[in-house]
This record gives structure tokens, sequence and C-alpha cells, in this order.
């Protein structure tokens, strides 16, 4: 995917930014200057769910101070893609809210007749969710309006579709539910009574009915619980934690094993690991010049191999070509010999693949490393040259500085990039 330009204007605590990125993209500063904010801005941009993972208690944690609204942009060949995010009307998050609670029960419901047989038609499904907004009108006091409009923003995609998402913590859980119960049971309760009468007078237990509503609840909870999940389906994929993967909590699951040998299959197709013949949670298999074969224990493996393993695990799927990669500081906890090993591995990644990275730091080593000649063969040396970009972020006042160097740019600046780093 090729993005010819990124604006962002009053998100988090980015004032405004604009920048043409470039294939490796490496975006440096000192704490607290927005760059886990960029990476957080790309995401959202294409991935408008997730934004319930980025602010907490206040709007404020994702609209800039004093402003009314964010807006990001990206240009992408002819067209644009945008998204404003904003303050939402308390009507609007009510009107969202009975909405998701409403169709989860409807979901849910559905799901439990077909476990006990009963026929699909025997549910008049516009009746009961004309009884259950009825109950949600009353279920759903200031209390509850007051949770989820302070934690609540409309989502304004493209000008024209307009969302509004709201974060419900799960602290929160419970009190929902104590709220809620009384009117699913009443609902499930009737509900059974009428739907199972032309089912030779079969009436519902209380345990059964209880179930439902245990699903139910379930369900509609996992509305507002919103777990980061290690999704390969997207174009755009944020990475905050490369060594988090834990490949041996999944080995028995046919799904992973499945991953894992496409995975190996593309190691293989572009030599990202030299040598390997077979990757397992076990023991990885190398073949040598000699054919002659060695096992390693997954195990006792370095962490640089975890985390390429680790990388490609996050965005591996049918189609690897012309994703867009978000690592922020990728090289946390890593040995500074492996942090070279890494930014190789990203370079192979970027230009067989087509990957665009763009990627936080705040190690000095991997900024020393990156911009050391020697340590790059003549053919990756030209490909950064061409194709990386440094975005150096600064701070004046509520306002974002920014500084865009190319490769031979940021050689030149490496004494004062060191100073930034260091936060002299």
């Amino acid at each position: 995917m090729q993005i010819k330009e990124i604006k962002i204007e009053n998100f988090k605590g980015i004032s405004y930014l604009k920048f043409s990125p470039k294939k490796i993209n490496l975006i440096v500063g000192r704490n607290n200057t927005g760059k886990t904010s960029v990476l957080e801005a790309i995401d959202l941009l294409f991935n408008p769910e997730n934004i319930v993972q980025m602010y907490g208690e206040h709007l404020s944690d994702i609209i800039h101070t004093e402003t009314e609204y964010s807006e990001l942009v990206a240009k992408i060949g002819k067209s644009k893609k945008k998204l404003r995010i904003s303050k939402s009307y308390k009507s609007e998050v009510i009107y969202q809210f009975k909405k998701d609670v409403t169709g989860a029960f409807i979901r849910s419901l559905n799901k439990f007749f077909a476990l006990i047989n009963l026929p699909e038609n025997i549910i008049d499904t516009e009746e009961i969710r004309h009884k259950l907004e009825n109950k949600m009108d009353e279920a759903i006091t200031p209390e509850i309006i007051g949770i989820i409009s302070k934690k609540s923003v409309c989502l304004l995609k493209d000008s024209e579709d307009k969302t509004v998402r709201y974060h419900l913590p799960f602290s929160e859980y419970s009190r929902i539910s104590r709220i809620l119960l009384p009117v699913s049971l009443e609902i499930f309760e009737q509900i059974s009574k009428q739907g199972t009468k032309s089912l030779n007078e079969k009436v519902l237990s209380y345990d059964e009915v209880l179930s439902v509503i245990n699903a139910n609840m379930f369900e509609m909870f996992s509305l507002f619980e919103h777990p980061t999940k290690i999704s390969g389906g997207k174009n755009v994929v944020l990475i905050k934690d490369l060594s988090g993967v834990k490949f041996e909590l999944e080995e028995k699951d046919a799904e992973m094993k499945r991953k894992i040998r496409n995975i190996e299959s593309i190691i293989k197709e572009h030599n990202l690991i030299e040598n390997l013949e077979r990757l397992d949670f076990d023991y990885v298999t190398f073949k040598d010049k000699n054919e002659k074969l060695s096992f390693v224990p997954f195990s006792f493996l370095g962490d640089g191999f975890k985390v390429m393993v680790g990388l490609l695990w996050h965005i591996s799927s049918p189609n690897m070509e012309n994703k867009i990669v978000l690592l922020d500081e990728p090289e946390t906890h890593m040995h500074p010999g492996y942090i070279l090993e890494l930014i190789k591995f990203l370079i192979k990644f970027s230009d067989k693949l087509n990957i665009r990275f763009f990627i936080t730091t705040h190690s000095w080593d991997f900024l020393d490393l990156l911009l050391d000649k020697d340590n790059f063969s003549q053919e990756d040396q030209k490909y950064l040259e061409k194709d990386l970009l440094l975005l150096r972020m600064d701070k004046l006042d509520d306002s974002t500085i920014p500084t865009i160097s190319d490769y031979k740019d940021a050689k030149y600046a490496k004494d004062k990039l060191f100073l930034d780093l260091r936060g002299i």
C-alpha cells in the first residue's frame, strides 16, 4: 500500500504533523514527544475499531488539549482516507448502546433456541426487540449514561460514514450486570412461555432460562472488552510487543500449526533466516551447505530469532505483500548484537515483500547500528539511502515540531540525534 502523505492534526500530544513517508520510517525523539502517537494515529485511520484501546478516563486522552476534534488523513494513490474524531452527543451514545445490547440479546437468544432445537420461526424477533427496547429505557439509568457518555467518541470516516464508539472499563461490568440481569430474566421468562406453547406445552426450566441470560450477558459484555488480538488479515498492523507471542501455548492448535508452516515457507522463499529447514515450537531444524541437519530447541534460540519469528507471526497471511507494519520500540529487551540482525531482517522484509515500516525507537544502539554503513551490504546500503526516512519529534510548549531527514542527512546529524535520545 503506497501512502504518499500522512497528516495528523490535534491527536493526543500532536498538534500538527504532515510528512511523506518512505518504505522504512524511523521515528525518534525524547520522551513524550508523540512518537507512539504517530503509530496509533496511522493504525486508527485504517482500523477505527481500535479506538477504545487508546483512551482512558477522558476524551482529552485522544483529542489534543483545547481543540474540538482530531483529524487523520492519508493520501493513497489518487484517493484520500480520512477519519475525524470528535465528542459524541449523549443521544447518539444512548442510541448506540441500546442498539448494541439489544442486538447481543437477540443473537444469544437465537443461539440458545437453536441449541435446544426450536425452529427459528417460533421467535418474533421484532416483538422481542420492541419489548427489550422498552425495558432498556427503564434499565439505562443516569449513572450508566454518565459512564458511557464520558468515555465515548464520534468517528466520521471519509466524511460520510458516522459511527459512535464508547469504552466501558471492566470495573463497570458488574454494575451494568446488576441493573440489566433482572430485565433479562423477566423477558426470557416471557419468551420461554410464549415460544414453547406450540411445542407440546414444553416449558423451559429456570436453569435453561438462566443459561440463556448468562450467555447474553457474556456476549453483551464482549462488546465493551476489546483485547488486542494477533491478526494476519489486516493490511495495517500495530505491534507494541514483539516478544509477547507465546508460541508454546499455541502448539496444539491446528490453525496455529498451519500458520507456523506458512511462516516457514515465507522464511525459506525469501531467505529471511539462513539455513532454516524446519520451524517448530519444540525443535528448529537447520541444514548446512553439506546437507547436514542440526536440531536446536526453540527455547535455546536467541531473542533476535524469536523476535523475527514473532514479527512474522503478527503479520503473516496468505498475502503478506503491501502491508503497513507499525513497530513500537521493537528493540526493547534485545541484546545489541540482535538489534543489527533485526534491522537487516526489516530491510529484507521491506525490500522483498514491499512492506512499509513505521518504527519508533528510543535506543541509541538501534540508531547507531542503522547509520553505520559498514554494517550493511552495498545492496542494503543503497536501499537505505533511497527508502529510509527519519522523523525526529520535538515539542515547543504544546506544538509539535517535526524534523524530516533522509539517510545521508541523518548520518550528518547523528550526534544531535544522540543527544535527543539521551534527553540532553
